[in-house]
């Protein structure tokens, strides 16, 4: 198993990352505040915009400790990740709890405000990831304003998910539910209680009832309060996200996978695609309806 190619493979990606990859963003893209740049240009140098959006700066948090527990090495990891969780709970989260969307990296302000569930998502992952590398203090601070916010600011009802974004769309959308999600997963794993799984059995049965077609195999991406389905495309990329999340549901609760798992699976097998060639959008029956690719969606179909 050791010399398959897929181990080859995970060795030679491991080794870039370590060598090339986490080393490059660690010395171009963070300000001496601990918040980041969002850019670099072909050259590797930071493209020294001062607007940034608050799901990168949680993104990058993200990154360094998960270099952390890979075994990156940079001297002053962790205090560098704790000056950076600092500067990010205190620019990129509202008083209430809840993540903005954009803040302006030299002057460690809030420029946009807007209350927005998908940032707020991966905010609560980064801090997540944080847990036993950085400041417990600083992590059981950030977790629980996020959790807090949550409840307070976002909640639709305890069984209907959450706002996706203040002022509410007309639209319930999948893909900040479905990081919500996974971010609830990777708290739970640091800190398993009863509560925190019956918060996350209540946003999956909300998502499974919502968002997933039995009928047709796909995930959709928006739909009407009412439950109404108006759409006949389905991104891929998120099915994909879909079938490493149910399992990784399953491995964290020791509850059994959901055959819907199988079922995206089976329905992306059988559009035929190239392998690193998912595109953006397809229709239920697998015609292209956007055909462009993305990074995300390629390493959505590795995981």
């Amino acid at each position: 198993m050791s010399n398959s190619p897929l181990m080859i493979a995970a060795t030679d990606l491991k080794q870039w990352m370590l060598e090339h990859s986490f080393p490059l963003w660690w010395q171009t893209d963070r300000l001496s505040s601990g918040l980041f740049y969002e850019v670099l240009d072909f050259d590797g140098n930071a493209v020294t915009a001062a607007r940034a959006r608050v799901r990168v700066q949680a993104r990058q948090i993200y990154s360094f400790a998960l270099a952390h527990d890979s075994g990156f090495t940079a001297p002053l990891l962790v205090d560098a990740l704790n000056t950076s969780l600092r500067a990010f709970l205190d620019t990129c989260l509202r008083v209430d709890g809840v993540a903005g969307r954009a803040v302006d990296v030299h002057t460690t302000t809030m420029i946009d405000d807007t209350p927005d569930l998908y940032d707020t998502a991966f905010c609560l992952l980064a801090v997540a990831t944080c847990h036993g590398i950085a400041d417990n203090v600083l992590v059981e601070q950030g977790l629980s304003r996020l959790l807090s916010g949550l409840d307070t600011t976002m909640t639709v009802g305890s069984d209907n998910g959450f706002a996706e974004m203040l002022p509410r769309p007309e639209h319930r959308h999948q893909n900040p539910h479905m990081h919500l999600f996974e971010s609830l997963l990777a708290v739970y794993e640091k800190q398993p209680t009863p509560e925190l799984l019956e918060r996350i059995d209540r946003l999956f049965e909300f998502i499974d009832r919502m968002f997933f077609d039995k009928e047709q195999h796909i995930v959709h991406e928006r739909v009407m309060p009412d439950r109404t389905r108006f759409e006949t495309t389905f991104e891929p990329g998120h099915s994909l996200e879909w079938v490493w999340l149910l399992g990784r549901y399953a491995e964290l609760t020791a509850r059994p996978v959901s055959p819907f798992a199988a079922q995206l699976y089976q329905h992306y097998l059988n559009a035929n695609i190239a392998e690193a060639h998912t595109p953006m959008k397809l229709s239920v029956t697998h015609e292209a309806v956007d055909s462009s690719m993305r990074l995300w969606s390629q390493t959505e179909c590795l995981k």
